[in-house]
């Protein structure tokens, strides 16, 4: 019997403030499910647009996370069990108790209104809402329940540490786990213990738009980069790229707010030569971002990650025809090469490296330019919504 139901737990979608993406992918799973109830962990006034038959469920963004609270889950035994000498292990078991425990309080209180033989739980990060899940289905095996992997929420590297907390057991319960690259796919293999069919590349797609963003017909060589101002995305590397550059006008538009937002500016402030203007432009929404795309010259497209699964925004600008530089991290070998574009190894030699290819690049724009046509081809046969999610939502309903 089909699937007909889909409890889904995100972040904040369908509130702003990140996953964007999201919004894409369940126009295609509210075409397959009959209902979906999306449970997000945070809101705020802003809701996006989302299909009739998606039901939003606050009760884990309501309720009350009190000092109390995050006391008492430090009590539990399975926080005890588990904890390790690993300071950054520490700090992400105990957030993790304390979300465990508010999913697993929504599931004993919701789960006997579902008819289990056609629900699928689906935890859009492998986060603590996948682990209450675990807990659940070890009490009644006709949960099924299953869950994306993605970047920070699959290499351990990123929070500094050895082990994400109970990712053996859950991986010991779960029904299948959607890694959104190969790369993730191995690592996966490679750390833990686990049936490689459980595991399945789901790589995750954009819409096409038809239309393109030209390249400059100009003196000026524009570049542009989107993503959380955070650390772990490394946005200092473009400035400091960017300053080694002296005899080239350079237009440089940053989408995405953050942490280090005032940091970064006054670097690029400090830094920065008059040939080079920037602008920090914040938080904007995708469709801003596309129409951007849609009617303004973008010759570069720029991510210096230091971890990713494989960039949404890195399909975004390839779906514009945008030729992408990005650091070999993660899944990103699998979206970007140099034929489509400029992968950057990632060494100590970063900078001059991002600066000589940038260089390069300048020098012969007609080279550069012919990598455009590969840069679309390579999202239209590997990252389109249309096909990657069609696919995705078929598997999901025939679980």
């Amino acid at each position: 019997m089909k699937n007909n139901t889909l409890v889904m737990f995100t972040s904040t979608f369908p509130y702003q403030g990140g996953e964007q993406f999201i919004e894409t992918e369940i126009e295609f799973l509210s075409k397959e499910f009959e209902k979906i109830i999306v449970v997000p962990a945070k809101k705020n006034n802003i809701i996006r647009k989302i299909p009739e038959n998606v039901i939003i469920d606050n009760y884990i963004a309501n309720i009350n996370k009190s000092i109390f609270n995050r006391m008492f889950s430090l009590f539990d035994i399975k926080f005890i069990k588990h904890i390790s000498l690993n300071k950054n292990e520490i700090k992400l078991l105990a957030i993790n108790m304390l979300y465990i425990k508010y999913y697993k309080k929504w599931l004993l209180q919701n789960i006997s209104k579902f008819d289990l033989s056609q629900t699928i739980f689906y935890s859009y990060w492998f986060s603590s809402a996948t682990t209450a899940l675990s807990y659940m289905k070890r009490q009644n095996p006709k949960i099924k329940f299953i869950t994306r992997v993605h970047g920070g929420d699959l290499y351990e590297s990123v929070h500094g540490i050895n082990n994400f907390p109970f990712r053996q057991e859950v991986l010991n319960n779960i029904n299948k786990v959607f890694s959104i690259s190969e790369n993730g796919k191995k690592h996966l293999l490679k750390k833990y213990r686990v049936d490689s069919e459980k595991i399945i590349v789901s790589k995750l797609g954009v819409l096409e738009h038809g239309k393109i963003s030209p390249s400059s017909s100009d003196d000026v060589f524009r570049i542009v980069s989107c993503s959380w101002l955070t650390p772990v995305k490394r946005v200092h590397l473009i400035i400091k790229a960017l300053s080694k550059i002296k005899n080239h006008k350079i237009e440089w538009i940053h989408f995405g707010d953050g942490p280090l937002k005032r940091d970064l500016e006054n670097l690029a402030n400090s830094i920065l030569p008059n040939n080079v203007k920037y602008n920090f432009a914040g938080f904007v929404d995708n469709s801003y971002i596309y129409e951007y795309y849609a009617k303004n010259p973008v010759d570069l497209f720029i991510n210096c990650s230091s971890s990713e699964g494989i960039p949404v925004s890195i399909m975004e600008a390839q779906s514009f025809s945008i030729p992408v530089m990005a650091t070999d991290v993660g899944g990103t070998s699998e979206i970007v090469n140099n034929e489509n574009g400029y992968l950057i190894e990632n060494n100590d030699n970063i900078v001059n490296n991002i600066t000589s290819t940038l260089i390069k690049i300048l020098q012969n724009k007609s080279i550069h330019n012919q990598k455009r046509e590969k840069s679309l081809n390579n999202f239209l046969n590997n990252f389109s919504a249309n096909k990657n999610y069609s696919k995705f939502t078929k598997i999901v309903k025939e679980l």
